[in-house]
């Protein structure tokens, strides 16, 4: 489910209502009707630094390139607007109008991505402290150290409800998380998840050993790993148990003979 932000009672709620759901849009044009436009900017701000304290993914929408309806190039305000969004930690940055019913659709879906692209390595992202003291938050905490300390080719995680993928992005490491699941529904929901990579595996695994050599294999194929690349396993014990991230496995891949 996910929850569109418009109002000011929304706003006023904002906790609870993130509490609730799967992911969070501010819609800033309509927060802009509702509410004088100078409260807007700190609105976003607030928002997304309480999605990503939560572990919940959030889009930034509404006028992000508004100019490009009918121009080929965004104003330099526009393309800053943008990157301060992605700064923030928005997961995904929206287009409307754009790409609706805009001359230049095309352009602006590209112009959108060359800014995340551009802005992205730039960014050092804050470390939040767990949202609960358990042994799931603590899996991340640990994620986030060897992210840190070790040249991770990728981070690996097995997901069922896609919770474990959720858990490892808000962390915003700097290796790519590839996301490995069983379910359709769940891979086309991780796609929105910021720094995801989904990967749909064709049966469900059995074991961790299972899941290691699927993972292995499955990389191979897609030439986003090499033998002798570190990737961080992590995952849940019961392996087809649903939201008990347990695991951490820091795995060195093998030759594909071996």
């Amino acid at each position: 489910m996910l929850a569109k932000i418009e109002k000011p009672q929304a706003i006023a709620n904002i906790e609870a209502i993130v509490d609730q759901v799967d992911a969070i849009m501010v819609a800033r044009g309509d927060l802009g009707v509702e509410m004088k436009p100078e409260k807007v900017p700190a609105i976003q701000k607030r928002i997304i630094r309480l999605c990503n304290q939560k572990g919940i993914p959030v889009i930034t929408a509404t006028q992000m390139l508004e100019s490009m309806i009918h121009n080929a190039r965004p104003t330099r305000a526009e393309a800053s607007d943008v990157a301060n969004a992605i700064i923030d930690g928005t997961d995904a940055v929206m287009l409307s109008g754009e790409s609706a019913v805009g001359e230049f659709p095309m352009q602006a879906v590209e112009m959108l991505a060359r800014i995340a692209a551009e802005i992205e390595p730039t960014i050092e992202f804050p470390n939040y402290l767990p949202d609960q003291n358990d042994e799931t938050h603590a899996i991340s905490e640990a994620l986030n150290t060897i992210d840190h300390i070790l040249d991770l080719r990728c981070i690996c995680a097995f997901t069922m409800t896609g919770f474990t993928a959720s858990l490892a992005a808000a962390e915003r490491p700097r290796a790519p998380i590839v996301a490995f699941t069983s379910d359709r529904k769940v891979y086309n929901r991780l796609n929105l998840i910021w720094g995801v990579k989904p990967l749909l595996l064709p049966e469900p695994v059995t074991s961790t050993e299972d899941l290691a050599a699927r993972i292995e294999e499955m990389l191979y194929q897609r030439d986003m790993a090499a033998p002798g690349d570190k990737v961080l396993l992590v995952g849940g014990n019961p392996i087809q148990t649903a939201k008990t991230t347990n695991f951490l496995n820091i795995y060195t891949l093998r030759s594909p003979s071996t």
